[in-house]
Parts: structure tokens; sequence; C-alpha cells
């Protein structure tokens, strides 16, 4: 009877028939013969191990274009954001990382294009000549770049054209000034008024004549006059406002050098003589610490830079640092730097900080 009793007991409809444990769960299937735990057990999906290993393979292919493609998205991001950059007041880095992009991709016409975009708006011609030159010659490009390129192949032809007019000036001036210099006022005369003529020619880039005009210009109103007409020929050319500032600021007018300076740097922020000319104006306006800061900036930056030593130690000197500025100017003499006589006679204690930096 017992036996009989067991049997039985096992064959129970009401059992599960995997475990016997348990009882049937008909809950949404009448035809169940499993209880709950057993059929979720059941109908968890087994990997085959050939799937592992395809999964495997996915990863690696995943791995492999993601090691790739970071670069290329970070070389996108740089295209992307070039002229952004340059308008923040960064070109000459936006140029220097699209002439990357240029080396790298020599066949991409549409980073030469934005490398003569930027290099033509920001007044760095070089950048733009160079790119169309080496990246863009026999490529097809659409209408309206077609038309655009083409007005700056004329533009830069007249940049270059006034700088071989320059050059050739340059040799006439260092014979006219005679082996020993004795005729070099006059020859500096002629040169500036060879210069001024060119400015008003059209066929010279009238912003750079304009600009070299008023450099080598002697009388301070004349020089202003020049960097305005170079400013109003070329809005970008911040390096006409730089050298018009420091005329400003030799007429003793800081607030006008001032607003001129921190338009350059807007448009610049990575040249050193921006840097070097605020020097000035702070040491102008009293304000030493202020200017040491931005004097050491600039040389920092480019010491080789004109008036960037120069200023470095005047300002090192303003700011009761007399042997640290005698040994930095000692050090640039041994590479053959030349100082003004005013700057000997400033340490010496002969002259303000204030009558080195204005006055004719």
């Amino acid at each position: 009877m017992e036996e009989n009793q067991n049997t039985s007991f096992y064959d129970d409809e009401g059992l599960c028939k995997l475990c016997h444990n348990r009882y049937i769960d008909r809950t949404g299937n009448p035809e169940s013969v499993l209880c709950q735990t057993c059929r979720e057990e059941l109908i968890k999906l087994k990997v085959p191990p050939a799937i592992y290993a395809a999964m495997a393979a996915v990863l690696v292919l995943v791995a492999v274009a993601i090691f790739f493609f970071i670069p290329a998205l970070k070389e996108y991001a740089v295209y992307e954001n070039a002229e952004r950059k340059a308008a923040e007041g960064y070109p000459q880095t936006a140029l220097f990382e699209l002439m990357n992009l240029n080396e790298k991709y020599p066949d991409s016409a549409k980073i030469a294009i934005k490398s003569a975009d930027i290099g033509m708006k920001y007044f760095f011609p070089d950048y733009a000549g160079y790119a169309i030159d080496t990246y863009l010659v026999g490529k097809e490009v659409g209408e309206k770049d077609y038309d655009r390129l083409t007005g700056y192949v004329d533009e830069l032809d007249k940049y270059y054209h006034t700088l071989d007019w320059m050059e050739a000036l340059g040799g006439r001036l260092a014979e006219s000034a005679g082996a020993d210099g004795e005729n070099a006022q006059q020859a500096l005369a002629e040169l500036c008024g060879s210069l001024m003529e060119g400015a008003e020619d059209g066929q010279y880039d009238q912003a750079l004549a304009c600009y070299y005009a008023g450099y080598y210009s002697g009388e301070m109103e004349q020089r202003i006059y020049w960097f305005e007409k170079s400013i109003g020929y070329n809005p970008m050319n911040y390096m006409a406002e730089v050298a018009s500032a420091n005329t400003y600021r030799r007429q003793g007018d800081v607030a006008k050098a001032r607003a001129l300076l921190e338009h350059a740097y807007s448009i610049n922020k990575e040249d050193a003589l921006i840097p070097r000319a605020f020097a000035t104006v702070e040491m102008v306006e009293g304000n030493a610490a202020e200017a040491l800061e931005y004097a050491r900036t600039a040389y920092e930056w480019y010491p080789e830079g004109e008036y960037v030593v120069d200023t470095y130690i005047v300002a090192l000197y303003d700011n009761d640092l007399a042997a640290e500025a005698n040994a930095v100017m000692e050090e640039w003499k041994t590479e053959g730097h030349f100082f003004d006589e005013d700057l000997y006679a400033l340490l010496a204690g002969e002259m303000s900080v204030y009558d080195y930096y204005v006055g004719e």
C-alpha cells in the first residue's frame, strides 16, 4: 500500500514534470506542464560559444574604429572651428592648424580654401598664398570659390609686387646712404617720398605701402596719417594699429593708444608686439607692475621682436629690478643686440621712464 501511494504521488498530474517538487503553473498557458521556476529557467537563452567569439570580434572592430575615428573627429573639429578661432583673436593658431591638415590631406580643396579665406581676411597673405599655390593649383572648385580665389590671386599679385618694389627701394636707399652713411638722412627722405607716392598708386598693395610710408616717416603727424590710411584700406591690419598706438603714446595720448591696442588685440591675441606696446602705455601711466606683466609676456613669446627685449629691460628697471635689467641687457649685448643711447641714459638714472616713452 505504501509503495502504491508513493507511485501515485510522483504520477500526480498537478506536479511539475521536470522537478516533481513544485506544482505546475498554468497561468497564461493551460497546457503548461512546468512550474513557474522551471519554466523561467528553460526560457532563458543559452548563448552558444560561437556567439561569444563573434561578440569579441565586434568589440575589437569597435575599438579599432574608435582608435581611428577620434583623431579624425579632432581633425574635423579643427577644420570646423578654424573660422571661430580666428574670429576670437587666434588667426595664427587657426592657420597653423589648418596648414598641418593641408599637409596631411593635400588633396582636400576645402581645407586649402578655408586656409586662403582666413589668411586673406586677417592680413596673413603669405599663408593664403602658400595654400593656393601648393594645394589649389590645378584643382576643380565651385564657381563661387573660383571667383573668390581669383580675387585673392589678384590681391596677392599686388602684395608680392609691392614687396619686390620695396626691396628695390631698400637697395637704392643703401646706395644713396653711402658706405659710411654720410647721406643717410637724405636717402631716408627719398625713400619716404617714394613710399608715399607708391601708397597712392593702385598698382601696389596700398594697405602695405601706406603702412611702410608711415613706418619710415620721421614726423609723428605724417606717421599717424599713413597708418590710419593703411587701416582704412584694410581694417584687419593690426600692425598699423599697433604702430599708430605707439605714435599716439609718443605724443602723450595714452587713451587713444590704449583704444587702438585693444582693437588690435581683439584681432590678434598672439603677436608679442601688442603686449609690448601695452607695457609702454602702462609705464607712461605709472602702472609699473602691470607693465612688467605685459613686457614679460612679450619677452616670453618672442624676445627677438622689435623693441621687445628693450621694453622688458625698462619694465624691470621701473619695478626696481635694476640688477636683473642689467643682466638681461648684458646677455643680449653678447648676442650682438644694439641698444640705443637713451636706454643707457635711463638705466644710469639720467632720464625718466616717462620721458623715455613720450616725446620725439
